[in-house]
């Protein structure tokens, strides 16, 4: 038993020895942990030439250049010569003792150049622009100068359309129109007359409602839709001026109001 613990008492007096010189080694920057490491393999660096890193390498680029093709036109005359033989028969008087007469063959060449050009190339063809004349429009319309009445009718009344003067709609039905110029001129105070089946003769002048224009006017004739006839025309000092123009409503709410405009063609 003391055997052991005295070779237990030397390996701890054996351990503290190599502490106290290995701390005595670190103290003095002898020894370096780790300890055990193995040591560390030095890797050379290559050597590189002084320069080849200020002088980049660049690539060389070879410029090449495509010529394109030209075109060229060649223009070869050919030239055809024909012969023409022309025969001249000459009759010389033979002398007493030379029988019959002499026939002499002069031959005559015309020559005809004809130049023939070979053309090589492309062409672009510019086609040539036709016109073609419009045909007339229809003549103007004569002015009725053979009325034996100063206003005559204007060309497309009357007009049957719904009711768009007034907000009675469907509940009403009238005639109105304008009295003009052929220069367009508005004609103030022409009596307006109209008769019908359902009213007695009502008057107006023109130019009492200018809805219609400055030479407007307006006559109701019911107050709901129908399909009567009536007849309107324009006197002036007593005396009728236009012709009578008659006109017969549909029954529709769509057609219940009838304009119509006169035209003066000369003084009355």
């Amino acid at each position: 038993m003391n055997s052991f613990y005295n070779l237990i008492t030397f390996l701890f007096a054996a351990l503290s020895i190599v502490v106290i010189i290995a701390v005595a080694g670190i103290a003095s920057d002898s020894l370096e942990p780790p300890f055990l490491a193995p040591e560390a393999t030095m890797i050379l660096p290559t050597a590189i030439p002084v320069g080849a890193l200020e002088q980049p390498v660049f690539p060389t680029f070879t410029p090449s250049s495509t010529v394109p093709p030209t075109v060229t036109v060649t223009q070869t005359p050919t030239i055809t010569r024909t012969p023409t033989a022309t025969n001249t028969a000459t009759d010389t008087p033979p002398p007493s003792s030379t029988p019959g007469p002499t026939n002499t063959l002069t031959p005559t060449y015309t020559s005809t150049s004809t130049s023939t050009p070979t053309a090589t190339g492309t062409f672009t063809a510019t086609p040539t622009p036709t016109f073609t004349q419009s045909p007339p429009g229809p003549p103007p319309t004569a002015t009725n100068t053979l009325s034996p009445y100063p206003f005559i009718i204007q060309q497309g009344t009357p007009l049957l359309r719904d009711n768009f003067a007034n907000a009675s709609g469907c509940n009403w039905q009238g005639i109105a129109g304008q009295v003009i110029t052929e220069r367009a001129e508005p004609v103030v105070g022409v009596q307006v007359r109209i008769t019908g089946d359902n009213i007695q003769e009502q008057f107006t002048i023109s130019g009492s409602n200018t809805f219609y224009g400055p030479s407007g006017w307006e006559i109701p004739v019911d107050i709901q839709v129908n399909n009567f006839r009536y007849v309107v025309e324009l006197w002036a000092n007593g005396v009728q001026v236009s012709e009578s123009q008659e006109i017969v409503f549909p029954s529709s709410c769509q057609q219940n109001l009838a304009l119509i405009n006169f035209v003066q063609t000369r003084p009355f």
